[in-house]
């Protein structure tokens, strides 16, 4: 047996003795108490005596049973000394009413911890009411138990949920607090500090949200002052302040003074968790969730990454700990939070593992509350699948669509809608799967998509209109593809009507998509077959141009490749003046883009170069090309497999050009070299003509 045991069977005996002497001495006030007739005279001082030591007898018998012996017995030893005290104060009031109410006080301990909420209402009401009588008549002696019975009043209506009746407790028990503090502050601050705190949360329910700032703010002023004279006292009270005044700043809309609030609670809870591990390393979890929903979701830093894996690691430890804590949801939620950042920071496989932990967590969660849970575990489901799709893993991608969209067909069900868009919104990405992985039931999943968006659009446009012509337009492909064209055309004239209206409406927001449906629906035709191609394109270049000149970094480059295309259909019409136009446009705004991001654009202007110098005349030609070479030779010096064949093609292309211009010799020096490429390559030589760098 461990000294440990031996010490608790120690205490069990002792205790066990001390509650017989107890009962042995209850016993013979009993026998007393029989000896007086029937109804005993608690004004006559022997039976005042006798009474009022049975009563002290019973309190002390209970309190050495409320825990090692029997709650019950020391229930019903309460209750019992609760009556006597009444018969002692109804015979010599006010002389016994501090002991009854003393008494009562205990009794509702009692009865919350027996789970008698009501019993332990009336109890501690009736136990303020007497205190405040004996505080009007000596406040110096009584104010303290007025205070500490309504602080205990207070929490006792909360639990009952009578929130109104709460309040009034509290703020009494401040006010009375006050009192006591002004003139002995260093035994009342404390319960001062307390008493704002609970007051603070307390409005705050209530969404009286100036008044629980200040009651908060108060307090973590006073516990401030308390944790510095008394640090291992007081700095656990402190950081849960601070924690709730963070709460109260987010309320009243100072984020900045909410975030620094928080950081100085987190401090405090990890010199705490120093400490005590055990007993405050779940308080640090959670205010270290608080401090992360807290950050920028976009923030990237390496002190954001920090800052989340130590919170996945206390939650870990705490969820460890007390399985049964409620953590398990935090840290999905911190996993998932973790993956995006992992992302964010070109760590995809990171970003994976930490997607594939959560998706775990929450099929666990959602198995034992699928309420609660299952919209969490669908969400996750789908990031998942989005990761694996990353991974170059398309079966696993597809399954975990294919199980979201199984969970967002159940809450659909149960809750059209909150849950229809995400149905919708899982269906489309499950058509785009389906059909990746050459399945022909996408088709099906995008139509049935698309429905759903077309009732959402009916019932709430302003929201949903821009989605259903999404869905449209990818669905109007899909059916050109298989030779539906007439309804093909339905829905993607249905579409641009949709992006014109939110166009007219909303420029800024919708004026891009309008630009992007009809570059998208000109490409996919031949000029030579649809007269409205070219228009469409053109329109679609007066857009971006428009979008380009407000917003330079985000537009500029859809307006070059809508000029690529456009300088294309020009040609293919024999529209000779007009390719040159578009294509010398492309090409200017490619050299724009290269001078100011050169590694990523480079690769585009000398892909531009290649393709568009075919509408060039001779010489500007011969230029172009030259200069397509040389960009291509730099990019081969540092990634060949990728830009060695370019070279090669573009090296092709400029023989033709040195041709046409007499300078065989230079021709032929150009198409070795090209060849040599191809050789070193192991592939066979090939014409420029029949390539388009610049879709690369």
């Amino acid at each position: 047996m461990t000294a440990m045991a031996l010490s608790s069977q120690s205490r069990r005996g002792w205790t066990s003795t001390t509650v017989k002497i107890h009962e042995q001495v209850i016993q013979q006030y009993r026998v007393q108490a029989s000896q007086w007739a029937g109804e005993a005279d608690c004004t006559v001082p022997g039976v005042e005596a006798a009474a009022k030591a049975m009563a002290d007898a019973l309190i002390a018998f209970a309190i050495q049973c409320e825990t090692d012996v029997s709650p019950t017995r020391s229930l019903a030893a309460n209750q019992e000394a609760v009556a006597i005290y009444r018969r002692l104060a109804a015979a010599h009031r006010p002389k016994y009413h501090a002991d009854l109410a003393a008494a009562l006080s205990r009794l509702a301990d009692r009865y919350e911890a027996a789970a008698h909420s009501d019993d332990a209402v009336t109890a501690t009401e009736e136990a303020v009411t007497i205190y405040r009588h004996l505080a009007a008549a000596r406040p110096d002696k009584h104010y303290a138990d007025l205070a500490t019975a309504l602080s205990r009043l207070a929490d006792r209506f909360e639990a009952a949920a009578r929130s109104s009746e709460a309040m009034i407790a509290t703020e009494e028990a401040v006010t009375v607090y006050r009192r006591l503090a002004a003139t002995q502050p260093d035994f009342y601050n404390a319960e001062l500090a307390a008493a704002l705190h609970a007051l603070g949360v307390r409005r705050a329910r209530e969404e009286r949200h100036a008044a629980a700032l200040g009651a908060a703010e108060e307090s973590v002023s006073l516990r401030l002052r308390l944790a510095e004279v008394k640090p291992d006292m007081f700095l656990a009270d402190l950081a849960a302040s601070l924690r709730v005044l963070a709460g109260r700043y987010d309320d009243n809309g100072y984020p900045e003074k909410s975030l620094a609030t928080i950081h100085q609670a987190t401090t405090a809870y990890r010199r705490l968790a120093e400490q005590q591990p055990r007993t405050f390393g779940p308080d640090l979890a959670a205010c270290l969730v608080d401090l992360l929903y807290r950050q920028d979701p976009d923030d990237h830093s390496p002190e954001s990454l920090i800052l989340i894996e130590e919170t996945i690691a206390a939650l870990r430890v705490a969820a460890d700990e007390d399985p049964t804590g409620g953590y398990i949801p935090d840290l999905a939620a911190c996993l998932l939070a973790l993956a995006a950042r992992l992302e964010a920071a070109a760590r995809p496989d990171d970003a994976l593992e930490a997607t594939e932990q959560a998706a775990i967590h929450y099929r666990r969660l959602a198995e034992l509350d699928p309420a609660t849970y299952q919209p969490d575990l669908a969400a996750c489901l789908l990031a998942l699948a989005a990761r694996l799709e990353a991974a170059a893993r398309p079966d696993d991608a597809l399954e975990a669509t294919e199980q979201a969209a199984i969970h967002y067909r159940r809450l659909a069900e149960l809750d059209p809608a909150t849950s229809q868009p995400d149905l919708a919104a899982c269906l489309l990405a499950l058509a785009v799967r389906r059909s990746g992985s050459g399945r022909r039931d996408g088709l099906a999943a995008l139509e049935e998509a698309v429905s759903h968006y077309e009732r959402l659009a009916t019932d709430r446009p302003d929201r949903y209109r821009q989605h259903f012509a999404s869905g449209l337009m990818l669905l109007s492909i899909w059916w050109d593809a298989l030779g539906r064209h007439e309804p093909a055309a339905t829905a993607a004239q249905t579409a641009e009507t949709i992006y014109r209206q939110l166009a007219s409406h909303d420029p800024d927001t919708h004026l891009a998509e309008l630009a992007a449906h009809l570059h998208g629906r000109a490409t996919r035709c031949s000029p030579l077959l649809n007269p409205d191609a070219v228009n469409n394109l053109q329109e679609a270049a007066a857009l971006y141009r428009r979008l380009a000149h407000n917003r330079p970094s985000e537009f500029t480059l859809d307006l070059a490749g809508c000029l690529t295309d456009l300088a294309e259909f020009h040609a293919s019409l024999n529209q000779r003046v007009d390719a040159l136009a578009a294509a010398e446009e492309a090409i200017v705004l490619y050299r724009q883009l290269a001078d100011t991001a050169s590694a990523l654009h480079s690769p585009r202007l000398a892909a531009a170069l290649h393709t568009l110098s075919r509408h060039l005349g001779m010489h500007a030609k011969h230029l172009a090309l030259r200069e397509a070479v040389d960009l291509n030779r730099r990019l081969a010096e540092t990634d060949p497999t990728t830009y060695q064949p370019r070279l090669a093609a573009t090296l092709h292309t400029l023989a033709t050009a040195l041709d046409g211009l007499g300078r065989t010799g230079q021709a032929d020096s150009s198409r070795t070299e090209a060849n040599s490429l191809l050789h070193e390559g192991e592939s066979a030589p090939v014409t420029s003509r029949n390539q388009n760098p610049a879709a690369h």
